[in-house]
């Protein structure tokens, strides 16, 4: 069996076996986090047999080209284009602004006013959880769902009620800085449609690489 490259392309994907996840043909997936990934030339076929119960899975096809996005929407899947951001060698990575990060003993009660959705996964985090305060409430926070010996994967999210402050540029350099001090370089994927994450992207100094689709199946 091929074995996954470690590059921002497949990160997630050599990451979710690496971290105990299933691999089932050209097709690798997570039961935990729903989450599945489409290897190099996978078919829809097979990714419909591996994703035994579809419902609420998000699919990921880093593959260059449209070839698989057409084909799942062919078979009526919900089927949006991407960007993979990478941060160049050496870029200068924003002030944290006195983020920091969240002890794990503290999670639950920092986390405390996040919807419970979030809240899980933020106090469920592999690895560093940082945050930014206002007031002394936690605002923004940024930490890596996914991680392998050389890149981590960057997820960042602002309460509503303080959003279009910054605040999780904050977060995010500070994690950023965290993981490099182990040799890894952040990746993070933003939908076209999503400007806020794109922009989020561009203000850490993360520039798109990579062209990709996310899918999510028929209902």
């Amino acid at each position: 069996m091929t074995a996954i490259a470690d590059e921002p392309r497949w990160m997630q994907a050599r990451a979710i076996v690496e971290s105990g996840g299933w691999r089932r043909g050209r097709v690798v997936g997570s039961d935990a986090q729903k989450l599945a990934v489409a290897l190099p030339d996978a078919v829809v076929p097979e990714i419909e047999a591996a994703i035994v119960e579809p419902a609420g899975w998000t699919l990921l096809v880093p593959e260059d080209g449209d070839r698989l996005a057409r084909a799942l929407e062919q078979r009526g899947w919900s089927v949006e284009p991407a960007a993979l951001f990478t941060l160049p060698d050496g870029a200068h990575v924003p002030d944290d602004h006195g983020a920091g990060v969240v002890p794990e003993e503290e999670r639950a009660a920092t986390c405390a006013h996040v919807d419970a959705g979030l809240r899980e996964e933020l106090v469920a985090a592999r690895g560093p959880l940082c945050a930014i305060a206002v007031d002394g409430v936690a605002a923004a926070f940024a930490h890596a769902p996914w991680r392998t010996d050389k890149h981590f994967e960057l997820a960042a999210d602002t309460l509503p009620q303080f959003r279009q402050l910054g605040l999780a540029t904050h977060a995010a350099a500070l994690l950023i800085r965290i993981e490099r001090q182990d040799g890894r370089a952040a990746v993070m994927g933003a939908l076209d449609v999503s400007l806020a994450a794109q922009r989020l992207a561009r203000r850490l100094g993360m520039v798109p690489t990579i062209r990709m689709h996310v899918a999510w199946p028929p209902d």
